[in-house]
């Protein structure tokens, strides 16, 4: 047990939990709320026999402080005996972000010089979203070994808006299989605004699945024999379920549904001229029309603040799997075209720059929300409600350039193609 040594107190000679919790809270690890840990927390919470005494039974109500201050060696090796997750960070200290202390430090840096960006409008074509406080600015980033840490007003929600695409894709894709999919939609940047009324050339189908016209295609295509609530509720928990383990859950904003509804004529519009082209099944009722439209204004007012954004980010990042639950949300290659899309086109008229300067999938939303995926290592959620003539955060975007000039961590996917570093790692 001569992990434990820097954590056992020369006096008792037990292991004192103050320190130990600190070295899963300096790699980004909540160990008193993070699920993977309920054993762990269980298990410490109980006496020396096994029993939980009335001192410390209530943890989760009490400051840490109060917790009891030092437990067995015996106890702890117990437990990294049984606990893979405790174990792997605690015995064998292999973290993906291995220096997270100096890596949340340079992004609260970066975070801190970002607040002089005040330029850009806030949206005001969907009433709701106008009244979003002009100063908002949050930051969260989840690892795919879950840590965590968040800066700014991160706890405030706010509706995902087109964050939501590549969700419904994904839903569908995963459902019908890619090829079905892309019989409908297809899987080119378009060139053209988000709701803009056209199709691809020579195809007639929506250019992708991340612009109003395939994000409409895509809401028609899921699960079509439900009724109107468990369609809504089959795509909710799926949500839910990406975002299993944060902090603060998934949830609705009612106000702002109603007011895309009331609101929506060009996407109204767009659902006429989908159904005229024959993107979507023309034989459908008028009813069964006002139900795709209202799926896919439900799921844009789909709300959550950056902490829980950013764990759905890790979870793809993780190619589908929760973090924390080890639920496979999505299959891999669905995954693996979600990501290749946000890629591509993730960023409205902004995409093409994007991928060439920052070269990372991402997606943005109206609201001011940008979910930006780092495969294999996780991702960073940013929300600031003013926006840029793309209708990207103006203070999102330029984050993620600095974080992506400066950081050794984030880096555009093509960075280290230095030909003579690989020539080097590939010398035998």
């Amino acid at each position: 047990m001569s992990y434990l040594g820097r954590f056992i107190s020369e006096t008792s000679g037990r292991v004192n939990l103050r320190k130990l919790f600190d070295h899963f809270y300096a790699n980004g690890i909540n160990i008193l709320e993070d699920i993977r840990f309920k054993d762990v927390i269980r298990t410490l919470n109980a006496g020396e026999d096994g029993t939980a005494s009335p001192e410390t039974s209530t943890l989760f109500d009490r400051p840490i402080m109060t917790f009891q201050d030092e437990v067995s060696p015996g106890v702890v090796d117990h437990i990294a005996e049984r606990n893979k997750c405790f174990r792997k960070f605690l015995v064998d200290e292999r973290f993906v972000i291995p220096n997270f202390g100096q890596f949340r430090s340079e992004i609260e840096e970066i975070y801190e010089e970002c607040k002089e960006f005040t330029s850009g409008e806030i949206t005001t074509y969907i009433p709701s979203l106008s009244m979003y406080h002009h100063d908002s600015w949050a930051v969260s980033f989840c690892s795919i070994d879950g840590q965590v840490f968040n800066v700014g007003d991160y706890t405030d929600m706010f509706t995902i808006q087109s964050v939501t695409k590549p969700i419904l894709y994904g839903i569908v894709s995963d459902d019908l299989g890619q090829e079905k999919v892309h019989q409908s939609i297809g899987m080119e940047p378009s060139g053209f605004g988000f709701n803009k009324i056209t199709l691809a050339y020579p195809y007639e189908v929506p250019h992708n699945p991340l612009i109003n016209t395939g994000a409409i295609t895509a809401a028609s295509l899921v699960a079509p024999n439900m009724d109107p609530s468990e369609r809504f509720n089959y795509c909710f928990s799926r949500y839910g379920r990406l975002a299993k383990g944060a902090m603060s859950p998934v949830s609705f904003n009612n106000t702002v549904y109603l007011s895309e509804k009331h609101m929506g004529h060009r996407n109204y519009a767009i659902l006429h001229y989908l159904v005229n082209k024959g993107c979507i099944d023309k034989s459908l009722s008028s009813a069964n029309l006002t139900e795709i439209i209202d799926l896919y204004f439900q799921l844009c007012s789909v709300e959550m603040n950056t902490e829980t954004l950013a764990v759905v980010g890790g979870t793809l990042a993780n190619g589908g799997r929760n973090i924390f639950t080890h639920d496979q949300v999505f299959t891999a290659d669905t995954v693996r075209n979600m990501c290749s899309l946000m890629l591509m086109c993730g960023m409205y008229n902004y995409s093409g720059r994007w991928a060439f300067e920052v070269g990372l999938p991402a997606k943005s939303g109206v609201s001011g929300a940008i979910l930006v995926v780092i495969p294999k290592l996780g991702a960073l959620a940013m929300w600031a409600p003013l926006l840029d003539t793309y209708g990207n955060s103006v203070k999102g975007t330029k984050f993620t350039r600095i974080v992506q000039e400066r950081s050794d961590t984030i880096t555009h996917m093509f960075r280290n193609l230095d030909a003579e570093r690989i020539q080097k790692e590939n010398v035998l």
